[in-house]
């Protein structure tokens, strides 16, 4: 049973907004309903930190550890999953790691049964339908859904993140659309990021590119030689027209996008010129929002940081490849300097004919600060300065890594949808430190992707980082090799390779051969992504692309121990009839009156099916 409560607005204070009268209206779409509010204040002028227009209360007698609610992570980095309304939130423990994960214009949520998802979110509670909140319309403001159980009932809000928006008296705004549907069958998590995505503009159809990437081999250690002599074989490994992409490394500064230190003595323009001679794409790594106190764009004008209300520059995160006590800060994106300063920085990389953009620790325009445009969100901020460098580069392929995901829909090409891959599975930073959700590693990276699916092709390509496939400097088991390399095909974004390509045997070719050709046929408009177990485990197990009459189906272990799965196809595609068969080898897969048993999997394990009906 469903209780509509009363709308809250709250000041930044934490005071209780009274006198703001709201006016709703909502229409029918598809499964679910678009919920319209515009809210008018009626006493006097106000600032308001967070409006919650939508307050729904679900009663229930069913345990916390039996609903489940999926959480979307605020930016490309954070993590993605279900839990169960018993557990709570994960929090990483050194708070210099928490910038590249966390939301600072919101309380994190600490308590036990209580969750907060960026975006989106969905609540399964035994006995009632499925329901999917979400905001169809980020151009102004960030929404997050969260959920709390008390004894009796979840209490699920949509709130609106307004950062001290001023409310004059008598003054009227509309609040983001909401879309709300609750289903018998799963999440409607698809018609969701249909509606965002038509209000977001977000319909640009790019070619999905391959490539490669410099950094998970050689990280900051690459130089112009290395660089070069992996050119001289990318044809053996790389289809034609893909990309060929400098990773961090090659810079005097960080701030400093177009200048190169020693290990490039011939500079970007020269290495752009070669990558086209040999029939590839140009692409190069920036962070263009953050930047250094000795760079010279902000030694010459230490006012282009961003401030704290204290007046100290906001510290972006730390790095230890950029030096243990050295921090880089974050710019005023919004000043008309600091702007000016990035168009001509794209402006020169697009002219020496750079053409694919890996922009990267984009939340560094949206962390708290003074902003030089006081009355704009952070939100609005990023958009305007993605926005910005969006129209220099015209066409140019543009992927947002570190991104606040409502921040690039509708401007770049690509997301990230999840942390960095690693050459390792787990490691102790990532289990003890990030609670394995959101610090660096495979399994990390691989969760948030299959979590993640239902956006791609909606939103943006999710891009799920690159496959790391070498023998050498690297702790992934060929069976981990193996399911990164499925995850990443199957879902539908672009395949980036990153490792030494002298060093590759043909165990790696084989596994790169089948990669990209899975991805160029899902590259293929009609495609429908999705994890259809979201709601059944934090890691989902099983990944799905679909369109009419056809399927692929990746089926994962992500156990210590191997299994085996039981999978009603029939339920699954709602197919009376089909037939399987195993995607690599094309051998046909018998069912049992229409129940999928697979082989046994070993931990980390996976394995692709195709499936058509008849």
């Amino acid at each position: 049973m469903m209780e509509i409560l009363e709308c809250k607005f709250t000041s930044p204070d934490g005071r209780l907004i009274k006198d703001i009268a709201v006016e709703k209206s909502e229409r029918e779409i598809g499964a679910g309903r678009l919920i319209s509010f515009r809210i008018s204040n009626r006493g006097s002028e106000e600032r308001i930190a967070f409006a919650l227009p939508l307050r729904l209360k679900y009663e229930t007698t069913a345990a916390p550890e039996n609903i489940r609610f999926f959480i979307n992570g605020y930016n490309s980095f954070s993590g993605s999953g279900s839990f169960h309304m018993g557990e709570k939130e994960i929090e990483t423990l050194i708070p210099n790691l928490r910038q590249v994960h966390r939301n600072f214009h919101i309380p994190r949520e600490k308590k036990a049964g209580r969750f907060s998802s960026s975006l989106c979110g969905v609540l399964q509670v035994p006995g009632l339908p499925c329901v999917t909140v979400g905001c169809t319309d980020s151009r102004e403001f960030s929404t997050q859904i969260t959920a709390d159980w008390k004894a009796g009932a979840v209490l699920l809000e949509a709130r609106v993140q307004m950062e001290g928006r001023l409310l004059k008296k008598g003054q009227t705004i509309a609040l983001p659309e909401i879309y709300l549907a609750e289903t018998e069958e799963g999440d409607d998590l698809s018609e969701f990021t249909q509606r965002l995505s038509e209000n977001m503009r977000a319909d640009k159809w790019r070619r999905i590119p391959a490539g490669w990437c410099t950094w998970y081999h050689y990280f900051t250690n690459i130089d112009e030689k290395e660089f070069l002599k992996n050119l001289d074989l990318a044809h053996d490994f790389l289809p034609q027209g893909s990309v060929f992409q400098l990773d961090d490394g090659y810079t005097n500064g960080l701030g400093d996008w177009t200048g190169t230190n020693k290990k490039f003595s011939s500079g970007l323009k020269f290495l752009a010129e070669r990558i086209q001679q040999a029939g590839f794409v140009p692409g190069i790594w920036t962070a263009p929002f953050i930047a250094t106190e000795d760079t010279p764009f902000v030694r010459e004008n230490p006012e282009r940081l961003l401030r704290d209300s204290k007046g100290r520059p906001v510290k972006c995160m730390w790095n230890p490849n950029w030096g243990i006590f050295k921090y880089p800060y974050c710019l005023n994106v919004s000043r008309p300097d600091v702007r000016e300063h990035l168009r001509e920085t794209f402006q020169t990389l697009y002219d020496w004919g750079i053409r694919f953009f890996k922009l990267d620790f984009l939340f560094a325009a949206t962390l708290p600060g003074d902003y030089y445009e006081k009355e704009k969100t952070s939100i609005q901020i990023i958009r305007e300065s993605l926005g910005l460098i969006r129209e220099v580069v015209r066409d140019s392929y543009i992927l947002g890594c570190g991104c606040p995901l409502e921040g690039g829909v509708g401007i770049v090409d690509s997301m990230r949808i999840g942390n960095d891959v690693t050459p390792y599975w787990s490691n102790y930073v990532d289990g003890i430190i990030g609670g394995g959700f959101e610090q660096l590693s495979t399994r990390n990276s691989i969760r948030n992707t299959l979590a993640r699916s239902f956006m791609q092709g909606k939103l943006f390509h999710s891009d799920p980082d690159c496959l790391i496939t070498r023998k050498t400097d690297n702790k992934l088991s060929e069976v981990e090799m193996k399911t990164l390399a499925n995850v990443n095909a199957l879902s539908g974004g672009p395949v980036m390779i990153s490792d030494n390509l002298s060093a590759l045997d043909d165990n790696s070719r084989g596994l790169l051969k089948t990669a990209f050709a899975l991805s160029k046929e899902l590259g293929e408009r009609g495609w429908e992504f999705s994890s259809p177990d979201l709601l059944d485990r934090r890691i989902p197990e099983l990944q799905l692309a679909r369109k009419s009459g056809e399927a692929l189906l990746g089926v994962y272990n992500f156990g210590e121990k191997p299994g085996r799965h039981q999978i009603d196809i029939a339920q699954l595609l709602d197919w009376p009839e089909c037939r399987v068969s195993f995607y690599e080898s094309g051998l046909p897969v018998d069912l049992d009156q229409g129940i999928l048993n697979t082989d046994m999997l070993p931990p980390h394990g996976s394995v692709i099916y195709r499936i058509k009906a008849n």
